[in-house]
Formats: C-alpha cells, sequence, structure tokens
C-alpha cells in the first residue's frame, strides 16, 4: 500500500510523490518533450500541500544530479538533457 503519510523529521516528505514524480519526469523524456515545468509536474500530480509540493522537488534535484534535467534563465523550468 502507499502512503501518502509525511515523513521525516519536519514531516515535509512523502516518498510516493518524489516516485511518481521521477516516473513521471522518464515518460516526459520518452515522449521527447524539450522543457518540463516544477508547476506542470505539481500538477499533474495533484502536489498541493508543502509536503508533496517538497517530494517533487527532491525529484527534480536527483534528476538534476542525474543529469537528466537542467536548469534555464527561466524559473521553475528545466530542460531535459538527453
Amino acid at each position: 500500500m502507499i502512503s501518502l503519510t509525511p515523513t521525516g523529521e519536519q514531516k515535509k516528505f512523502i516518498k510516493a510523490f518524489r516516485s511518481a514524480a521521477e516516473v513521471l519526469i522518464l515518460a516526459r523524456i520518452a515522449d521527447d518533450w524539450e522543457y518540463l515545468t516544477l508547476d506542470y509536474l505539481c500538477s499533474t500530480l495533484g502536489a498541493k500541500d508543502p509536503a508533496s509540493r517538497n517530494s517533487v522537488l527532491w525529484a527534480v534535484q536527483r534528476a538534476k544530479d542525474e543529469g537528466i534535467l537542467a536548469k534555464t534563465g527561466r524559473r521553475s523550468v528545466y530542460e531535459i538533457i538527453r
């Protein structure tokens, strides 16, 4: 069963949202998208509260660390690196 209960010391992380965001990022890469926005990820996943949005941000950070995404000159817009 998937838990949507925030975890961590400050209750600001939901693993299910991070995992879903990672899958969504990979799906958009497979669909040949050039850019992703944080707003698109959060709205598609229904991340409305601080814990779920923070979890989506961690997925973006992980993708940036792996070289899948890169920041652009615009806030919350990421370029997909192939």
